[in-house]
């Protein structure tokens, strides 16, 4: 099943539920009703995905442009032809064909990500009793093992220090405990969350980062509070932007105003005053 068929499910979502946070309701309605729209960034890490996961699926859903540039006759031959595809180049086929080996031959990530147990894109579906409603709600899963799920990444900078910030920033440790606990609710068994990610320029590096305990009950409190704010939207018929009212705009009291002029500075409070 191709991305776009997927988001098309009737079914609450992650590619939808996350513009509750990173958008506003109005965001999340505009993301439901309009396509997916895959970007030259993204196209190269569902390569990599293809790539590494599902490498029979590649050739048919991934078709390689040899051209210079995406642009001309010749690339608008190719896309017509390829509608329904993700197209990448010969240099996103590489990059995608080196980060997938990378994620094989890492000693950390490899065991765990192609361990013999874990099956990939594993669509699941489930329930969830909110106010008194029950919500569908559908994933997939890009791994999934008796006792681990992970939810696979690339990523410009996969350092420790940099993706501490990155999966929070990203919301990644919430989609991944959407996952997990989509797949208990759906009688599945609860599975371990973890974020497998890999760089996407070379050496291509590879980290593990299995969620621990506070970060799970973190992640599981903003997927339900997004699912609250977005009942109270469908309830209201109130899909509105960023704010419903004036946001005044103010600086601090304790910041100077200085202007500085040829090499000069001029306190403005002390000239005011």
């Amino acid at each position: 099943m191709r991305h776009a068929d997927y988001v098309a499910i009737d079914a609450e979502n992650w590619s939808s539920l996350r513009n509750m946070v990173t958008g506003s309701p109005l965001h999340y309605r505009h993301a439901r009703e309009t396509a997916d729209v895959d970007t030259v960034g993204r196209g190269l890490g569902r390569a990599m995905h293809a790539l590494a996961l599902e490498p029979e699926t590649f050739e048919q859903e991934y078709p390689v442009f040899t051209g210079k540039k995406r642009q001309g006759k010749a690339w608008d031959a190719f896309q017509a032809a390829n509608a329904d595809a993700v197209i990448v180049n010969e240099r996103e086929y590489r990059i995608a064909t080196a980060m997938a080996a990378a994620l094989r031959a890492d000693p950390i990530v490899g065991p765990v990500l192609f361990g013999p147990d874990v099956r990939y894109e594993v669509e699941v579906a489930w329930e969830i009793m909110l106010g008194g409603r029950r919500r569908r709600c559908a994933g997939r899963i890009d791994a999934l093992g008796d006792v681990v799920l992970v939810d696979l990444k690339a990523l410009r900078d996969g350092s420790p220090n940099k993706c501490q910030h990155t999966i929070r920033w990203s919301d990644y440790h919430t989609q991944a405990v959407w996952y997990a606990d989509g797949c208990e609710r759906a009688g599945l068994g609860y599975r371990t969350p973890m974020i497998a990610v890999v760089e996407n320029t070379a050496p291509y590096p590879c980290v593990l980062y299995p969620l621990g305990p506070r970060a799970v009950d973190y992640g599981r409190s903003r997927y339900l509070g997004w699912l609250e704010k977005l009942a109270v939207a469908e309830e209201n018929n109130a899909w509105h932007g960023y704010a419903q009212q004036p946001v005044t705009f103010e600086v601090p009291d304790d910041e100077p105003f200085a202007l500085k002029i040829d090499g000069g500075e001029l306190d403005l409070d002390d000239a005011a005053a």
